[in-house]
């Protein structure tokens, strides 16, 4: 089995299982389960009687959790700042985390799919359980424009503002639903390192948006909600970025820090 293999996780849970608990732990009569596409990294998704969605998270992917989690604090290491991601012990754990970060998200105005139940299945898995979003799109499937790129900055500023950082930010963790933004799958950052990850943050951001619209586009957008020290900031933690699992390939490191060099001559960037 190849790394890769390895790491993405095994798709093919038993939905025979899944059904079973939604329809004992949740009180689901009738339980019709559809698959989602996606990189499943960290969780499998599926889909519920089109009414909510279900990920399952599986000792598997607390175990790849861990493992990105030490390969992208060593990289931090390596860039000069210390390590703030935090791991998770089980299944469950992750999952709760999940839930937790999506019902703060939503106090302070951040969209995302309203959380509804955390069910541990047994030690080797649990499922969480949100609100299913009729006909959403992710960001990487999606027209992006100026706008969009100013609203997901917005949004991520205004998560930062309010003392909380996503972690793991990518065009597959944004949902797109009747043009409203949503945020989803964010993890578990530890409060001493909340400066770097919003650096991180937002370096995940340019790189996300870089692979798809022209460097100094991306920056411009952001400078209206960061400023140059935010932006120079997220700069160091560029090729720690460039390195994760599951981030947006074909953006170029060198030409997004030379994007943040020009509006840092210029005097460019928010006060904010």
């Amino acid at each position: 089995m190849s790394f890769r293999r390895f790491v993405r996780g095994d798709s093919s849970v038993d939905l025979d299982a899944v059904e079973k608990t939604l329809r004992e732990d949740c009180g689901m009569s009738e339980v019709e389960l559809s698959t989602l596409d996606g990189e499943n990294w960290l969780s499998v998704p599926l889909v519920a009687n089109d009414e909510y969605f279900v990920k399952v998270v599986t000792s598997q992917n607390t175990l790849t959790h861990s493992l990105f989690t030490t390969m992208r604090n060593l990289g931090v290491r390596f860039s000069g700042n210390g390590p703030f991601f935090e791991t998770f012990d089980s299944p469950a754990e992750m999952a709760r985390h999940e839930f937790d970060a999506a019902e703060r998200m939503r106090e302070i105005g951040i969209r995302s799919p309203q959380p509804i139940d955390v069910v541990e299945t047994d030690e080797e898995s649990a499922l969480i359980l949100f609100e299913y979003l009729e006909g959403f799109e992710t960001l990487s499937e999606t027209e992006i424009d100026e706008d969009t790129m100013r609203e997901v900055f917005r949004l991520l500023k205004h998560l930062h503002d309010n003392g909380l950082a996503h972690g793991d930010f990518s065009l597959e963790n944004v949902l797109v639903v009747d043009d409203e933004i949503y945020f989803i799958d964010s993890t578990n950052i530890s409060e001493d390192g909340h400066d770097d990850a919003v650096a991180y943050d937002l370096a995940c951001a340019l790189g996300a948006f870089s692979s798809r619209v022209q460097p100094e586009e991306v920056v411009e957008a952001a400078t209206e909600f960061f400023d140059t020290d935010d932006l120079r900031h997220a700069a160091d933690f560029l090729v720690v970025v460039r390195l994760r699992p599951g981030i947006e390939d074909g953006f170029s490191v060198r030409e997004i820090r030379r994007a943040v060099e020009e509006v840092s001559d210029d005097g460019s960037g928010s006060d904010a």
